[in-house]
């Protein structure tokens, strides 16, 4: 596993660990996924700010760092991916020692929807969303979680959602989740990834 593009093209990543029920996402996946967070805001990640919020091994996290996001935060409940998503920020720093890497990297070990309840995230209000969340329990905890981080005022007007499924499983309700437009699917394989953008639909947004 590897990070396929921007200033740390090419590093190996550690993957998750023997028997870890964690499914990496494939570098033709993670490509792909870069390709629309870049064309969404014009090539131009400087003031991104992204929540991967199921991270595992911070594959996707470590790939739009590398693209130029301004900064990460990554939740995840397990203690040994939590450890595995530092070897591969520490191996970036290995790469390209950037003073600003530590000030712009938050890792929240934790339950994500318990995480979200948060009205004071660092990072937040977060325009770049990733879900990648178990799939036996979804869709209903990406919709949890999305309108948990709406209701506490962590999503930014111009949030830009990506979550990865099974191919076939039932759909998000947009409505739940806290009002998102589903733009776009992308199926690779057995899997597919849906594009959301935030509805101007909640209070506080003009």
């Amino acid at each position: 596993m590897r990070i396929v593009g921007g200033k740390y093209k090419g590093l190996q990543l550690q993957e998750p660990y023997e028997n870890s029920s964690v499914r990496p996402t494939t570098d033709r996946v993670r490509e792909a996924l870069a390709s629309v967070v870049l064309s969404h805001f014009n090539l131009d990640l400087c003031n991104v700010s992204l929540l991967d919020a199921f991270a595992g091994s911070g594959a996707v996290g470590c790939e739009l760092l590398s693209r130029g996001v301004k900064s990460a935060v990554f939740f995840e409940i397990d203690g040994c991916q939590v450890h595995l998503v530092k070897s591969n920020i520490a191996k970036m720093k290995e790469v390209n020692p950037e003073p600003d890497l530590d000030k712009t990297v938050q890792i929240c070990r934790g339950n994500a929807l318990e995480l979200a309840k948060k009205s004071s995230l660092v990072g937040a209000p977060f325009n770049l969303i990733y879900l990648d969340p178990p799939y036996a329990l979804d869709p209903p905890l990406s919709q949890r979680l999305l309108a948990t981080l709406v209701a506490t005022n962590n999503v930014a007007k111009d949030a830009l959602v990506i979550r990865e499924h099974a191919k076939g499983s039932p759909t998000l309700n947009l409505a739940e989740a806290g009002g998102w437009d589903l733009v776009k699917q992308k199926a690779f394989g057995t899997i597919e990834l849906d594009i959301l953008i935030k509805q101007c639909s909640y209070d506080g947004c003009p």
